[in-house]
């Protein structure tokens, strides 16, 4: 079990969720795997999509040669490296980035030299709180943190394309446009796409635990 966190998050996942994931995973039988992206957490370097695609594929060459059953939960801005139908692995997404809700004028002011200083919680506007809800970014617990102007610009341009994933969870209000391709959609309307809340995230962990009993029938494990 592969997790990647989304932007302004570590290996540890959003509010921890991925660390509690992989133990309670680990306790069901599954091997995990927790990194983190390059420039993001304690992982040195500017942070940049082409990178952090390269970096997966490199995470996935090592897993593959000691497990041929690779399973993927990834957080919202992390569709973007999944623009391929070829990937022979399983893939849940856990929320999702809209391209139609991305609009790089909201973080005009929060420009200095080619880098974007994310703004605390109390100082933006409510459509700016929407541009950041997209990427699934929790301001309050990162506001101050400097990203590379060039990663938004990259993201930009990244979701105008094709995702293709097995499973979609989509939380809170988060809206599906024409870009996503998927087997499965199960919506969460009332789970905050931050997962702040314990019971939030028990709701989301016991899908996934289903999501994968299924597969398990499926191969005939």
């Amino acid at each position: 079990m592969l997790f990647i966190h989304g932007l302004g998050e570590d290996r540890t996942g959003i509010n921890y969720f991925f660390a509690s994931e992989a133990k309670k995973l680990y306790r069901m039988g599954y091997s995990t795997c927790q990194f983190n992206l390059i420039g993001l957490g304690d992982e040195n370097g500017i942070p940049n999509l082409e990178t952090w695609v390269n970096q997966l594929d490199l995470v996935l060459r090592f897993l593959t040669s000691s497990f041929p059953n690779i399973l993927i939960i990834a957080r919202g801005i992390c569709r973007v490296l999944f623009s391929t139908s070829t990937y022979n692995g399983k893939i849940i997404l856990l929320g999702h980035s809209n391209k139609n809700d991305y609009d790089l004028s909201y973080i005009n002011r929060y420009i200095d030299n080619d880098w974007v200083k994310v703004p605390q919680n109390d100082v933006y506007s409510t459509k700016e709180e929407k541009f950041w809800l997209n990427l699934a970014v929790e301001t309050s617990s990162i506001g101050g943190l400097h990203l590379p102007l060039s990663l938004f610009q990259q993201l930009e341009s990244k979701l105008t394309k094709k995702c293709y994933v097995d499973y979609l969870f989509s939380l809170g209000d988060e809206k599906k446009d024409s870009t996503l391709f998927y087997r499965n959609s199960i919506s969460f309307p009332n789970v905050d796409p931050l997962l702040r809340k314990e019971v939030e995230r028990e709701i989301v962990s016991q899908k996934i635990s289903e999501v994968l009993m299924e597969w398990k029938r499926k191969k005939g494990d």
